[in-house]
């Protein structure tokens, strides 16, 4: 046999081991899916605004975060809520127990010295996390959170080894009061100030469940565009 009709005996050969029997069925390859047709799935989710406020122990002292001492979430559309008070690791400063009447004494917390039961705040912070994973494409909105509450929430879940976890049920974060400062140019945006002047309301501030009841009102006011507009990646929030 000439070297041809060798090459093309192999290549029937090849052939016939290919060719499925019925103990060799034909398997069908699986459909994988591209990522970025998920992401973008996932982006066009409708979104879930969800409303926080923490009280803290103070203010941010340059790299020095305060702790967190009260946490309080409302969804906007269900007015489904969740919160829990924080027992700190640091005291707390005397500005902050007269504004949010929080105090701790003889390891019990007490709010307008009355005792309230409160958890560490890798619990809280579990718990919450757990509140979150019930909704999708989930965006926290907190006024001045950029410049507060957001880098504190990041702190305290750097600090318990929780970033990743928590992210995986976080889409991104808005702050409020640059959406109303741009909603209403030269007006106070306080959220005091908005209470009173678009609400015609007044409230008990520094009380997290308080203060996340009146801006979820305040939040009606916007459209979801609106907040979406300035929205930001939690990972915007740097941290060293």
């Amino acid at each position: 046999m000439d070297f041809q009709g060798r090459r093309d005996g192999r290549k029937k050969r090849k052939m016939e081991k290919k060719e499925p029997t019925r103990k060799d069925p034909i398997r069908k390859k699986k459909s994988v899916e591209n990522p970025k047709r998920n992401l973008e799935r996932v982006q066009h989710q409708k979104p879930t605004l969800v409303i926080i406020d923490l009280e803290t122990t103070g203010l941010i002292d340059g790299p020095r975060m305060p702790h967190i001492t009260q946490i309080a979430v409302k969804e906007k559309e269900t007015g489904d809520s969740f919160s829990v008070y924080v027992m700190p690791k640091i005291p707390i400063t005397d500005d902050a127990q007269k504004l949010t009447g929080i105090s701790v004494a003889n390891g019990d917390m007490l709010v307008n010295e009355k005792r309230v039961e409160c958890v560490s705040i890798q619990t809280a912070l579990t718990q919450l996390q757990r509140w979150l994973a019930r909704f999708e494409n989930v965006f926290l909105v907190a006024h001045y959170g950029k410049a507060f509450d957001f880098p504190v929430l990041m702190s305290a879940l750097k600090n318990n080894n929780m970033i990743e976890k928590f992210l995986s049920s976080v889409t991104g974060f808005v702050d409020s009061w640059l959406v109303f400062r741009q909603k209403y140019p030269g007006r106070s945006c306080k959220q005091v100030d908005l209470a009173r002047t678009l609400l015609h309301i007044t409230y008990d501030a520094h009380n997290a469940e308080a203060d996340v009841q009146t801006l979820a009102k305040l939040v009606g006011l916007c459209t979801t565009s609106e907040l979406l507009s300035f929205r930001f990646s939690p990972k915007d929030i740097m941290l060293d």
